[in-house]
C-alpha cells in the first residue's frame, strides 16, 4: 500500500469519519473500486476537497437503499433485500 494511502487509512480508521475517499467508500458498500467507479461514482454526489472527491456516509447508505428491490420469494411473497449495482 503507497504511504499517503496508509497514512489515510490511519486517520480513517481512528475516527470513523463521515466523508470517505473512493477506495474506502467501495470498500464501506463492499465493492471493487472499479465496480464502485463503473455504478456509484457518477449517482452519488461526491464533495471535493481540493480536487479529491469524497463521498458521504448517508449518502452510500442512500444510494444502497434505492438499489434494494422487492422481489417474490420462493412462496410468491414479496421480500426486500436484493441488491442491484446499477442504479
Amino acid at each position: 500500500m503507497p504511504p499517503r494511502r496508509r497514512q489515510l487509512e490511519l486517520k480513517v480508521s481512528l475516527s470513523k469519519p463521515e466523508l470517505l475517499p473512493q477506495y474506502l467508500a467501495a470498500e464501506y458498500l463492499n465493492l471493487a473500486v472499479s465496480t464502485f467507479r463503473r455504478h456509484v461514482r457518477t449517482r452519488v454526489p461526491a464533495v471535493l476537497v481540493g480536487t479529491r472527491p469524497f463521498w458521504r456516509r448517508a449518502d452510500l447508505d442512500a444510494w444502497m437503499e434505492r438499489q434494494t428491490r422487492l422481489v417474490p420469494d420462493a412462496a410468491g411473497q414479496a421480500v426486500k433485500g436484493v441488491e442491484h449495482a446499477a442504479g
